[in-house]
């Protein structure tokens, strides 16, 4: 009787360590998830800035072009590429 209830233990106990070794496999590749969501909500606030940063520069030109009054084509010209250029290079 007393060897039975040990082997029920035993497998219980075994049971117990398969059931924990799992859990902490389900933890660690829940910290990999919330560290890859992490990352993308960075790469996606990044991204939504460019974007705002475009479309500034995109109003700017546009405005550039509805008002230019003085038909100076050269110096809209040059307004919008130096706009445009978003390396801060003015090699044109």
């Amino acid at each position: 009787m007393f060897n039975r209830k040990q082997n029920e233990i035993d497998r219980l106990n075994a049971r117990c360590v398969e059931l924990a070794k799992m859990l902490k496999k389900k933890n660690d590749e829940l910290t990999i998830a919330k560290n890859n969501n992490y990352l993308i909500i960075k790469e996606n606030q990044k991204t939504t800035n460019e974007n705002n940063e475009l479309k500034s520069k995109l109003k700017l030109i546009n405005e550039l072009i509805t008002c230019n009054e003085y038909n100076n084509n050269e110096v809209l010209k040059r307004r919008i590429i130096e706009l445009s250029d978003t390396t801060g290079n003015q090699n044109r």
